[in-house]
């Protein structure tokens, strides 16, 4: 026989029933997120629940929606997109970096370094970025300071002042009778003190200008001659020098080697003469005035033996 209507119809509805009636098994989410609220607590969710997901703690939703519904046994497509949050720039610190080696997403740290004679305040700060942004606050970088420099004996330094910032110069000056041996400046260095080491302060060293007859200056320091300062001398035409040329002022205040002498040619020539002679000569004295001698004009005296007596 063949079914009524009214029989199909009631087997029909029993068909639809049965089909709508299915549980949805507990849903699984995308990457980086997870269900929300009480939801996480089940295991199998009735037909036409509406669930929600969130995207897990240091990640943002980058679009779709985050809702889905169980319908026949199945889940509808769930369109939520998860990134990872992303910080941005933490800011500037003055006199100094901030560099970010691993990137500005979520658990990636920044680095802060100070420029040179600067130090970071408070010390050794790492900031990592987290769900709502950067966790902790920029360190600052503060200029390094010098207490005051050393004092030199018998000398002043300026400017005087209770502290000194990196870089600042400090200008050394000796008192009076007194000469500076070495740097006269020095500077606050990056590691707090003061360099290079400063000048000492010596006595002042002053030779007289040399008086060497028949000659004259031909290289060399002026007067007044200090420590260490050199003059060169040669003589003048027709005078041979005996000695050194280069003169040397030492600390004593002399000249090193001793001043040397300008000798007369025509002396020197007189003097071999005499010498040549001397053996065949009885006791006599020569006097002669050495013409191109400037020095004084005195008469020179020459005594030989066995020159014959006239």
């Amino acid at each position: 026989l063949l079914p009524t209507t009214e029989q199909s119809f009631v087997h029909l509805s029993l068909s639809v029933f049965f089909v709508v009636a299915q549980n949805c098994s507990k849903p699984v989410g995308g990457d980086n997120m997870g269900l929300k609220g009480d939801d996480i607590l089940l295991q199998t969710f009735p037909e036409g629940k509406k669930v929600t997901f969130a995207c897990n703690v240091g990640y943002v939703t980058a679009g779709g929606s985050p809702s889905i519904t169980c319908t026949a046994g199945n889940w509808t497509t769930l369109m939520l997109k998860c990134e990872r949050n992303n910080c941005g720039s933490a800011g500037e610190v003055d006199n100094g970096n901030v560099d970010y080696p691993e990137g500005t997403q979520f658990g990636g740290k920044l680095v802060v370094t100070c420029n040179t004679g600067y130090n970071m305040v408070p010390n050794n700060v790492q900031l990592f970025c987290g769900a709502q942004g950067w966790l902790g606050r920029l360190p600052t970088c503060e200029v390094v300071t010098c207490d005051l420099p050393p004092v030199v004996v018998n000398g002043v330094f300026s400017p005087l002042k209770e502290s000194y910032d990196y870089g600042e110069v400090v200008q050394y000056k000796c008192q009076n009778d007194y000469t500076l041996s070495g740097s006269s400046s020095i500077s606050c260095s990056e590691h707090g003190t003061f360099g290079p080491a400063p000048a000492c302060c010596k006595l002042m060293v002053r030779c007289e200008d040399p008086k060497i007859y028949n000659a004259h200056q031909v290289d060399g320091s002026q007067p007044p001659h200090g420590y260490n300062s050199t003059v060169t001398y040669e003589c003048i035409s027709g005078y041979v020098m005996e000695g050194g040329h280069t003169l040397t002022c030492g600390i004593d205040g002399q000249w090193s080697p001793a001043l040397p002498t300008c000798q007369s040619k025509s002396l020197i020539e007189i003097t071999t003469w005499c010498k040549s002679v001397k053996k065949s000569c009885s006791v006599c004295e020569i006097f002669f005035i050495v013409a191109d001698n400037l020095v004084s004009g005195q008469k020179t005296h020459l005594t030989f033996l066995n020159w014959p007596r006239f």
